[in-house]
């Protein structure tokens, strides 16, 4: 009987969550990754709550347990108007867009954080270049466009060639079509390289990771899901050094489907970087 109590206990809290008050008063949402690890993800604000300056607690307790707070989740604090944010040095990771697409003017990271999620902080401002003749995977001509910028001084100023040391920050910024605007989209990016004489693709996932691709829409893994797209996305893709070559990117976006091929809103020719030894 003990035995399975603990197997009852697991099932109950692992995953579900729970709002617990923060320093102010208000309170957060959070999942228990596991009730014996004392693990906990901090997943958003609960309902109710519109602070723009956010702590987050180091430790929190539910159902006389206590976790600490190790990660903060995907998308959970993504389009929130969050002007501050402080994070406990008990956090180690960081999800794929969790403070995406806000006026962040203070963030206070700790050394503890080894992970971090593509998309996961603000992106910095690079000079944009427009990529012609904006194509959708269904044969249409959507009136969208999109660009991308890359630059190694911190968007002083724009460049398509750089250095093996040059620490190259890219960037895109996408502009959805009109009926898109407000639905539930993912946004993608493809990077095409040559290794061995041979094209390969890859693709940012939403851990922030780049993986292979088999060129396949239906396989295409998605750099972030956004909640409700708005006139203008902005995308990080890629910030640090990359080795020696030529590197063609692909960015685009489409609304959201659970299932099937997605109908993707992309550029027809690609954004190439030059990097020499």
């Amino acid at each position: 009987m003990v035995f399975l109590s603990a197997i009852t206990l697991s099932v109950v809290f692992i995953g579900k969550v729970f709002a617990v008050p923060d320093t102010a008063g208000s309170l957060l949402d959070f999942t228990a990754d596991s009730p014996s690890a004392g693990k906990a993800t901090i997943t958003g604000r609960s309902s109710g709550n519109t602070n723009k300056g956010i702590t987050i607690p180091s430790t929190v307790t539910n159902g006389g347990i206590t976790y600490s707070v190790t990660s903060i989740g995907v998308n959970a604090f993504s389009q929130k108007s969050l002007t501050s944010v402080t994070i406990p040095n008990s956090v180690t990771s960081i999800g794929g867009s969790a403070f995406y697409n806000n006026p962040l003017t203070s963030v206070t990271i700790p050394d503890s954080v080894t992970s971090i999620g593509s998309y996961a902080l603000p992106i910095p401002e690079i000079p944009q270049q427009s990529l012609p003749k904006v194509i959708r995977t269904d044969g249409t001509l959507p009136v969208a466009s999109i660009s991308i910028g890359a630059s190694s001084n911190g968007g002083e100023t724009s460049s398509t060639s750089f250095t093996a040391d040059d620490d190259v920050t890219l960037t895109s910024k996408v502009y959805p079509e009109s009926d898109d605007l407000g639905k539930e989209g993912e946004l993608y990016v493809v990077m095409r390289s040559v290794i061995d004489g041979k094209k390969v693709f890859t693709a940012i996932n939403e851990d922030g990771n780049w993986e292979t691709w088999n060129a396949s829409l239906k396989s295409l893994p998605a750099a972030a899901y956004v909640d409700s797209l708005e006139e203008e996305e902005e995308i990080l893709i890629y910030s640090g050094t990359i080795t020696a070559g030529d590197r063609l990117f692909y960015v685009g976006y489409s609304p959201f489907t659970e299932e099937g091929k997605p109908v993707i809103t992309t550029s027809q020719s690609p954004f190439k970087i030059t990097v020499s030894e």
